[in-house]
């Protein structure tokens, strides 16, 4: 019987992007909008917006701006409002929340908690001293409660034994993240006249990244702390991964 060989595995890096180890993980490239207001300030000029900056869309503008801008979009936390103002029927019911479909906490109202209100305070005295990671207010006239983490793994089940306050079955949200990129290219962020402006960028979702390739607020990003933490986390989401 003939013998054939078998062929090495062959892994190239792609061309020119240095800030990708291999190519075994293709990247998501897209062109997006780079905000005016970025600047690189590990870079020389620092208007020149380097490969590899970690960016993340600013939703009020469209634009997508460094990871530890504080106009950034954030993580959202799951929020559930109950179905129904509260009211007498209200008094002594059961509160089941559960986050991150784990841990759980059952609050039981007082026999004269029968307004928003009351019933708010009930749920943050319970939270707190349980050390619950959530916290109710009142947003449209109906009792709400949120999750104090977010991003799109954090989750929120909230249920009651009066089944006209949650429905049957509970109400639930999730969380989401915000859309993170990182930059292939460098970008030139301003025009002849050295005036500021919005430049365009191919960016990526997605890729094996080199990490020590990648910058967050002019900086090595893994020395930037909670905001690289967070990107991170999200790029891993969308499939990448790190060396």
């Amino acid at each position: 019987m003939a013998e054939f060989p078998i062929p090495s595995r062959v892994v190239t890096t792609l061309t020119g992007y240095h800030i990708f180890i291999d190519n075994l993980i293709q990247p998501q490239t897209d062109s997006v909008v780079l905000s005016s207001d970025n600047s690189d300030a590990g870079s020389t000029p620092t208007h020149n917006f380097r490969a590899g900056n970690v960016v993340i869309l600013r939703t009020s503008t469209g634009e997508y701006v460094e990871a530890d801008d504080s106009n950034a979009d954030a993580p959202s936390v799951p929020s559930v409002s109950a179905a129904e103002t509260a009211d007498s029927d209200w008094q002594s019911a059961t509160i089941t929340v559960t986050l991150d479909g784990g841990v759980s906490i059952v609050v039981t109202l007082a026999a004269s908690d029968d307004t928003d209100a009351e019933v708010v305070t009930k749920l943050n005295v319970d939270f707190a001293a349980n050390s619950f990671p959530a916290i109710a207010d009142v947003s449209a006239t109906l009792v709400r409660i949120r999750s104090f983490a977010g991003g799109a793994t954090r989750t929120l089940h909230v249920t009651s034994d009066l089944a006209t306050a949650y429905g049957a079955a509970g109400l639930a949200d999730n969380g989401t993240d915000p859309d993170v990129r990182v930059t292939m290219e460098d970008a030139w962020l301003k025009d002849v006249n050295a005036d500021a402006i919005d430049g365009p960028a191919k960016v990526t979702r997605r890729g094996h990244f080199d990490e020590s390739e990648l910058i967050v607020g002019g900086s090595a990003a893994s020395s930037t702390g909670q905001h690289w933490v967070e990107a991170k986390a999200v790029l891993i989401r969308n499939g990448s991964k790190f060396g």
